[in-house]
C-alpha cells in the first residue's frame, strides 16, 4: 500500500498531523470523494472548520463524562482506603 509516499494510513494521517502543526490548513472530508485537501474558498474552509467544532464538543462531552466517572470512582475508592485503614488499625 502506497498513500501519497506513505507506506500506510497512520503514516499519512501522522504526515498530515505534523503539516497541521506547521501551520498548514488541510481539510479532510469523509464524503465521495473524500480525503485530505487544502480548502480552495471560504465555504470549503467554513464546512472544515464547522466540521471541526463539532467533533471538538462531542470530545468535550466524552472528556466530562469521564471525568465525573473518575471522581466517582476516586470517592468511592477513597472511602474504600478510608475503612481499610480504620479496619487495620
Amino acid at each position: 500500500m502506497n498513500i501519497c509516499g506513505y507506506s500506510n494510513t497512520r503514516a499519512l494521517q501522522q504526515g498530515i498531523e505534523t503539516l497541521r502543526r506547521a501551520g498548514h490548513v488541510i481539510a479532510s472530508s469523509s464524503k465521495p470523494p473524500g480525503g485530505y485537501f487544502y480548502p480552495v474558498n471560504e465555504l470549503e474552509l467554513r464546512v472544515f472548520i464547522r466540521t471541526i467544532e463539532s467533533r471538538a464538543k462531542s470530545s468535550f462531552r466524552s472528556l466530562k463524562s469521564a471525568r465525573q466517572a473518575l471522581k466517582k470512582l476516586e470517592t468511592a475508592n477513597s472511602g474504600q482506603q478510608v475503612l481499610n485503614e480504620q479496619g487495620n488499625a
